[in-house]
């Protein structure tokens, strides 16, 4: 007879497995091996890409969350919502009602972005049709994922990255997708990827932590893309050269 258990440790029993000399020198040895792998890291941003096409394991009926393993009860609500707009964006879904009993039957799967080489900030999520960010590092090749931002700058959150998945949320991501993604990935093209590291370095100086305060950050990457931008924008009513010979220097 098959039997399921579920076994929880009390905080005493995992307080006392951490403080074992054993754990901590396979916590040193892992936390040893992370900072050199920083340190010798070169990662460069190669282009856009769907996530169907690039990420390793995604398919069709999955979507990538952020956090740890999660099943669709346990979810919170922000999660919840990042996950019900993407059934929506992916056309897999009608409506609420239908993404949920979608979720209830166990008809899409949930697994962690980190799983999948990838990250996604807030309760963001990745599916297939979505455009992600790639980057390659040039030491190992070992390549990795980022969703591109859904904020819609309205100043409300309402991203479906904070759980947002009414009409206007969904309609941003597909114009980002129709719109920016193209334009995006022909500006990296044109300047032959971008070197992360002197970015993170100059913005570090400049009072960015290149986490919650990016405005340093931001300007940077912008200035690398913006020629880029400018020519491959299909607004032909631009002086693209004009425009070019008036960016500052």
């Amino acid at each position: 007879m098959k039997t399921d258990v579920e076994f929880r440790p009390s905080m005493e029993e995992l307080l006392e497995k951490l403080a074992t000399p054993k754990f901590r020198g396979l916590n040193q040895q892992a936390n040893d091996e992370t900072i050199k792998r920083m340190k010798q890291s070169v990662p460069i941003l190669i282009g856009i890409g769907k996530a169907g096409d690039h990420i390793p394991g995604m398919r069709k009926n999955l979507i990538l969350h952020a956090g740890p393993p999660i099943t669709w009860n346990q979810a919170s609500g922000p999660l919840k919502g990042a996950i019900i707009a993407g059934l929506l964006f992916e056309g897999l879904a009608k409506n609420k009602e239908a993404a949920i009993e979608m979720m209830k039957k166990g008809e899409v799967d949930l697994e962690p972005c980190h799983d999948h080489n990838a990250v996604g900030p807030m309760a963001g999520i990745i599916t297939s049709s979505m455009s992600v960010y790639i980057v390659e590092d040039q030491l190992s090749g070992y390549r990795t994922y980022s969703n591109l931002s859904d904020d819609r700058g309205d100043f409300r959150g309402s991203s479906i990255r904070f759980g947002v998945y009414e009409k206007s949320a969904i309609d941003y991501l597909h114009w980002v997708e129709n719109n920016v993604a193209p334009v995006l990935n022909q500006a990296i093209a044109d300047v032959d990827g971008i070197d992360f590291l002197p970015i993170i370095g100059r913005s570090l100086l400049m009072g960015d932590d290149c986490h919650v305060m990016t405005n340093a950050a931001t300007l940077i990457f912008s200035r690398i893309l913006l020629p880029g931008v400018i020519k491959a924008s299909p607004k032909k009513e631009w002086d693209r050269e004009n425009c070019l010979t008036d960016l500052p220097r």
